[in-house]
């Protein structure tokens, strides 16, 4: 599953679902079929559920019309490699854009302290400036290059790459007018 922004409007959605599977399992007529009625609520509803939310979502986000809160990281992907002088860090992005209006950004990654010393920063910045219309999907696609810092040990590089693993990512959105920050796991 993606990584996706929790919204409060699923709260609704989820006490109104379950709400209602309760009232039909306890409905009289039903008393005798409740293995029938579970798998129709599981072949045909929780589908429907997944609909909704992913509804309720866009319909939020579109009437927000913020030109950056707008646009949701729907999965952030790290892949690392190694040569003998250098690691790569790539990075993938899926972004989805509800806005009514184009938007214009450029994205930061805010890297782990346990990472500064090997990027001698504490940020990155993409290379490139985004342009979307509105409703678009994206997948962006960035390789940063790390110079060689660790010994020829392999438990060193091992630990490079651990530290990739079950960290949360901070991306930041920005241009000249607006900055949103987004917590990928």
């Amino acid at each position: 599953m993606g990584n996706t922004t929790f919204f409060p409007v699923h709260l609704l959605t989820l006490a109104l679902f379950g709400y209602a599977i309760w009232s039909i399992l306890h409905f009289e007529r039903f008393s005798k079929h409740k293995i029938a009625v579970f798998l129709l609520l599981d072949i045909l509803i929780f589908p429907l559920m997944q609909s909704g939310v992913n509804f309720m979502r866009t319909s939020a986000l579109w009437l927000w019309n913020h030109e950056l809160k707008s646009i949701d990281i729907e999965q952030a992907r790290i892949y690392v490699s190694s040569s003998s002088e250098e690691a790569k860090v790539n990075i993938s992005l899926e972004l989805a854009d509800y806005s009514r209006k184009p938007s214009t950004f450029n994205i930061r990654l805010h890297l782990p302290e346990s990472l500064h010393n090997h990027f001698q920063a504490e940020q990155y910045e993409f290379d490139y400036s985004y342009n979307f219309s509105r409703g678009a999907r994206w997948h962006i696609q960035e390789t940063i290059t790390v110079p060689r810092t660790w010994t020829a040990d392999p438990d060193d590089f091992r630990w490079f790459c651990e530290q990739w693993v079950d960290i949360t990512l901070v991306f930041e959105l920005y241009n000249e007018e607006h900055s949103v920050k987004f917590r990928s796991r």
